[in-house]
């Protein structure tokens, strides 16, 4: 999901998904289409900024048990917040299982039930 055509643009000419095919590309806001959406996914990978912060939307109760109700059981959900570590923490609450770790400058959660 991305709500930015120019970054769909970007993303089919740098091809950087080769050799597999490009992933579907939704055009919705993250958090209009999580609302929505009623698929079921194992993984789910949320990397939302508003320019160097993290997304507010990854405070919103709303937006974290939503992302919830759509991971199939033992479905993960991965976040990467930068340098915003606490972000990870409004997540932790809404699941029964929680690892964050630092990958260079990327503070990242998984989180499962």
């Amino acid at each position: 999901v991305e709500h930015d055509p120019a970054m769909i643009v970007l993303a089919k000419e740098l091809k950087l998904y080769e050799p597999f095919p490009l992933p579907a590309i939704v055009e919705e806001d993250a958090g209009a289409y999580v609302a929505s959406s009623t698929e079921k996914y194992d993984l789910i990978a949320v990397d939302l900024f508003r320019g160097g912060e993290p997304s507010q939307l990854l405070l919103d109760t709303d937006f974290l048990s939503a992302l919830k109700n759509q991971l199939e059981p033992g479905g993960v959900l991965l976040i990467n917040v930068a340098d915003s570590e606490d972000y990870l923490l409004a997540a932790s609450k809404h699941f029964a299982h929680s690892e964050k770790w630092k990958f260079r400058f990327n503070h990242l959660g998984m989180f499962w039930n």
